[in-house]
């Protein structure tokens, strides 16, 4: 390994999972120089099989050489400076409320949550897709992000990978084809005919099959989301909404955030660095240049709503 490469460096080390770290201990037993760059404040991916807790072992095998870096040059203005440092620090904080009107951005833990926000935040998602119609709802909602907001939804290539479409020959008979249903949805046009009007749309873009219903929960829940979508059509004050893991890396000047009520109890309680939730809510605040504020309504969001929907299967 040493013949071909004299260094290696590993970003974002605390969200390397077990087969990341060995590399990283055989480039070490190699004889390279090796780097690694991360913030246990930032360790996201525990649930994709990242183990942040494995880190201290590395660097406690080999002669590391720490380096801080105490400052952060996203930071400005009264606010993040001075929250961000309580936040690192382990003390209560709390977060005032804001207006979706007031923010560049929304973010929260759970997609479903961004849709009850605020009608001018536009989330890039409903859900992961699971089956045929989540696949063409997440098509649909592709063609209004891009044309609302010049962003992709998220979870496209799933949706494709679902209908069995390609998509290479696809991006120009989808949009002839997605259009008019959009148009229909602004028209007023109830929601379960949109539905039917999307099952029969994947046959039309080339899906193996024809989207079965769902059962009568499951029906009710993709309307609901239809109307949702619905009353953010044609407005002009559209913002993007994302899941706090899609928003790692990115920064805004004002940032809102979806709290729910566990997550203000962890905030006045003090956060901890490598507590998966806690991580969470350190990535989801400091995201912010600037300003951060906690979306009003946000705390009236409940688990059990959550239940509920796991309970039907969706």
């Amino acid at each position: 390994m040493n013949a071909s490469y004299r260094g290696l460096i590993i970003d974002e080390v605390y969200d390397a999972d077990p087969l990341d770290l060995t590399v990283a201990g055989l480039s070490i037993n190699a004889g390279l120089d090796v780097t690694l760059i991360g913030d246990p404040w930032q360790a996201l991916y525990g649930w994709r099989g990242a183990t942040p807790e494995r880190v201290a072992i590395l660097l406690n095998a080999a002669p590391f050489i720490q380096y801080d870096q105490p400052e952060s040059f996203r930071f400005e203005g009264e606010q993040m400076p001075a929250l961000a440092a309580e936040l690192r620090a382990g003390r209560p904080v709390s977060i005032p409320a804001v207006s979706s009107t007031d923010v560049d951005v929304a973010l929260s833990r759970r997609w479903r949550d961004l849709w009850q926000v605020g009608e001018n935040v536009l989330p890039l998602a409903f859900r992961s897709v699971g089956n045929g119609i989540d696949a063409m709802l997440s098509i649909l909602l592709d063609q209004v992000t891009r044309s609302s907001l010049g962003r992709r939804a998220f979870g496209l290539q799933s949706a494709h990978v679902q209908l069995g479409l390609d998509e290479v020959s696809l991006s120009e008979r989808k949009v002839a084809v997605i259009t008019p249903i959009v148009e229909q949805l602004v028209a007023g046009r109830p929601a379960v005919e949109v539905l039917a009007l999307l099952r029969n749309a994947a046959v039309t873009l080339g899906a193996r099959r024809r989207p079965n219903r769902l059962p009568r929960d499951g029906e009710q829940i993709r309307q609901s989301e239809l109307e949702a979508l619905r009353q953010r059509l044609g407005r002009r004050d559209l913002i993007p909404g994302l899941t706090v893991h899609q928003a790692k890396g990115c920064e805004w000047q004002r940032v809102g955030v979806a709290l729910r009520p566990a997550d203000l109890v962890r905030l006045s309680q003090g956060l901890h660095e490598l507590e998966p939730e806690d991580c969470v809510l350190y990535v989801a605040i400091t995201r912010a240049c600037r300003m951060c504020g906690r979306l009003a309504g946000s705390d009236q969001l409940t688990l059990e709503a959550d239940e509920a929907m796991d309970a039907s299967g969706i």
